[in-house]
């Protein structure tokens, strides 16, 4: 679990950059610093959001066009499929965060 974990977070953060980090010069440790932090960011508000099992704060983390792949799961396209997919895992019981 805590691999789909750390994998979900890398995509996550990665889509984040695609919409937010504007292109720099190759070399830019002003520019990896900036990416880091909104990496570091986003990865604090999806543990945040996993620990307290909010299906909403855990869609928000992701853009209309995501797609989200899951181990022993099918694939999510968009945000609506994605947020089904954490009501369903929120509402079970005996499910543990973290």
């Amino acid at each position: 679990m805590r691999v789909n974990s750390v994998a979900i977070v890398v995509v996550r953060a990665l889509t984040a950059l695609t919409g937010q980090v504007v292109q720099r010069p190759a070399g830019s440790q002003t520019g990896r610093a900036a990416d880091l932090a909104v990496i570091e960011k986003l990865h604090h508000q999806e543990i945040a959001a996993t620990m307290s099992r909010d299906p909403v704060a855990l869609t928000e983390l992701w853009t209309d066009d995501a797609i989200r792949f899951s181990t022993g799961q099918s694939v999510a396209v968009g945000k609506q499929a994605i947020r089904a997919s954490h009501e369903r895992w929120s509402g079970r019981q005996g499910v543990k965060s973290g």
